[in-house]
């Protein structure tokens, strides 16, 4: 009789203590989207920024410098919390033609534009081509209210 109490209680405690852990831990309820995978999963390595040619804006201009090309952008996801960082690496540019930050990202409800919610500045990318090697996007850059660039920026797989 004794050894059935001691189990009950045994039993009933453990049920307990597994029921509590399972209520408390957290649940994702969403799942990530075939494009917040695409982008968090690698590490992106800028190939070409351009803008469209003063002389004729039906062609595109590089603007890219050579040591843009070490450049690196991570998108990270920690449950709902979304992150990006775009950082110089070892050759060193100046930022007149893109702004190296960091801060918050999130996609619009088409998963085709991306916000980069930065520390420095916003910035509003739209999507032109994601794939598992490939990053295309393009944003009017408005560092300066009165000189708005369509600049577009390609990005390889690292």
């Amino acid at each position: 009789m004794k050894q059935t109490i001691k189990q009950t209680v045994f039993f009933f405690f453990f049920f307990l203590f597994a029921l509590t852990v399972f209520v408390a831990c957290k649940k994702e309820n969403k799942s990530l989207t075939t494009v917040e995978k695409q982008l968090s999963a690698r590490e992106w390595q800028i190939t070409s920024i351009t803008r469209p040619k003063i002389s004729n804006p039906a062609e595109d201009s590089s603007i890219a410098k050579n040591c843009s090309t070490d450049d690196r952008l991570t998108f990270g996801i920690n449950g709902n919390s979304r992150s990006f960082q775009f950082k110089d690496n070892s050759a060193k540019c100046d930022t007149t033609i893109f702004q190296y930050d960091n801060g918050a990202w999130l996609l619009n409800s088409s998963q085709n534009n991306l916000q980069l919610n930065g520390a420095i500045r916003l910035q509003n990318w739209k999507i032109l081509l994601l794939n598992d090697s490939i990053l295309k996007v393009q944003w009017l850059d408005s560092i300066s209210t009165s000189n708005k660039v369509l600049k577009t920026i390609t990005l390889k797989n690292k």
